[in-house]
């Protein structure tokens, strides 16, 4: 923790250079891809480094459109005390996301192997062919967000 809070002041400082900031968010984008692709009973070749695009391209626009749109005050652009805590979160979720989505994906892939070379036998596209597994998974990673934007003007915002 003491580390922690030490790195956190150095990149909190004001007007620090952009290097100490662009380094942290490669070192959550490495863990949040890390992370998300580990816990996953199913592998496949090359699936740490998909992790790693998904989250780093996500992440990365959210985080862009951010500071350009809604944190446009905070100055310098790459200011630690608006970057960080928001690449934080967006990382954490993104690791969360991602690893719920690959899961699914990846058993229903497995379980499902008989119906998608049906569909591809059908004559059916790559994406027509897997597009209920798709669907599937990214609707299991997206609810526990969805579940918490709902509730969180209800149960959040009072208290």
């Amino acid at each position: 923790l003491l580390f922690g809070g030490a790195l956190l002041r150095y990149l909190f400082r004001p007007r620090a250079s952009p290097l100490p900031v662009l380094l942290w968010i490669a070192l959550a984008s490495t863990i949040a891809a890390r992370e998300a692709a580990v816990r996953v009973p199913h592998t496949y070749a090359g699936m740490g480094r998909d992790c790693a695009a998904a989250s780093a391209v996500g992440v990365g626009a959210v985080l862009l459109y951010a500071r350009a749109f809604i944190l446009r005050d905070a100055t310098p652009f790459w200011s630690g005390a608006a970057v960080v805590p928001l690449a934080g979160i967006l990382y954490g979720n993104a690791a969360a996301r991602t690893g719920t989505c690959l899961t699914v994906a990846l058993a229903e892939a497995a379980g499902g192997r008989d119906r998608i070379e049906a569909r591809l036998a059908a004559g059916a596209s790559v994406w027509e062919a897997t597009r209920p597994m798709v669907g599937e998974a990214v609707g299991a990673a997206l609810a526990p967000t969805l579940t918490q934007m709902a509730g969180t003007g209800l149960v959040a915002m009072p208290g």
